[in-house]
């Protein structure tokens, strides 16, 4: 839940890291248009390390049931198979894992590589401007959903386990997958002023709906 930008990991003690050397996590979770160094605990709504980990273990035990209800039908003769979203998604976790090789090597992490087509794109929350994308690429601007690209990731990776499976399947064509996505194409010229210009109303109304 935490690779999604939707929640952005803070440290307002000391911005960009982790609440101790080599862990998954930040001190706090919190909307993405607050600012690192403005975030205040008693003023804006967030999770901490802690409980963002506790909904991580609940999600880990799901899918491990998951694996093991496929690893059961197969002893039993079942031809089935597991596409491990979860994996994809570790794999390009840019701030838990990408930008911090110690959480990685302390996790065993295995990077999900990204066609060349796609290798500017990222996890973070997407920001543009006139220039054009500043980061992210791969979750719309909900912070939730995948763009184009980012579906188009998940796709092959399903083909791969369809293929496996002796199922005829069509790999996505990278080179071409860039000009569908047109938030990627065409980014909004203004989101980086009108976001920074939002920000103040959106934390009133958080807090007020809190």
């Amino acid at each position: 839940m935490t690779i999604a930008p939707i929640a952005k990991g803070v440290n307002p003690q000391a911005p960009g890291q982790k609440w101790r050397p080599g862990s998954r996590y930040f001190p706090f979770y919190t909307d993405p248009w607050i600012g690192e160094a403005s975030f205040d605990p008693a003023k804006h709504r967030h999770l901490t390390h802690q409980q963002a980990r506790a909904v991580d273990s609940a999600i880990d035990q799901y899918n491990d049931t998951i694996a093991d209800a496929v690893r059961h039908a197969r002893s039993h003769g079942r031809d089935w198979f597991l596409f491990d979203l979860c994996g994809v998604l570790d794999g390009l976790a840019y701030r838990r894992f990408v930008t911090d090789a110690e959480a990685g090597e302390h996790h065993a992490w295995q990077p999900q590589r990204l066609p060349s087509d796609l290798a500017d794109l990222d996890t973070r929350f997407f920001r543009s401007d006139r220039t054009g994308r500043l980061q992210g690429g791969l979750f719309g601007l909900d912070g939730i959903h995948p763009t184009t690209c980012g579906y188009g990731i998940v796709a092959d990776e399903l083909v791969g386990v369809l293929a496996a499976a002796g199922v005829p399947a069509k790999h996505v064509d990278f080179a071409e997958l860039p000009s569908e996505d047109t938030l990627n194409q065409r980014p909004p010229a203004l989101m980086a002023t009108a976001f920074d210009l939002a920000t103040p109303f959106l934390t009133r109304l958080v807090s007020r709906a809190r």
